[in-house]
């Protein structure tokens, strides 16, 4: 439903999962925030976000490209960063894979 009220339509099934394609990485969280709502629930009390980004698949040469979304790369502490802005901003309870499996150089 909330999907459909931006105009989506689901662009089918994706390792189990419905998948759309949403203009931002933002707009995909919020959509799911209105679905907790519509459902009656409190984001972050009843439900939280759990989230599996699978950033070795956009880690290129030491950085994190951005293709799909906003275009921009970022460092692996700028990741980092990333990843801690969205978790005080939204009700996140986990982020697997959050950074590159052979990013061995954040928190250095």
């Amino acid at each position: 439903m909330c999907l459909k009220k931006r105009g989506y339509k689901h662009g089918g099934r994706r390792r189990g999962w419905l998948c759309a394609s949403v203009k931002s990485n933002t707009e995909a969280i919020d959509v799911v925030l209105e679905a907790i709502q519509a459902a009656g629930f409190r984001r972050g009390k009843d439900i939280g976000i759990a989230l599996d980004p699978a950033s070795s698949e956009f880690y290129k040469d030491g950085k994190y490209i951005f293709k799909k979304s906003d275009k921009s790369s970022k460092s692996s502490e700028e990741m980092v960063a990333f990843w801690a802005k969205w978790v005080e901003n939204y009700p996140i309870v986990s982020i697997e894979d959050g950074l590159a499996e052979d990013d061995w150089m954040a928190g250095r």
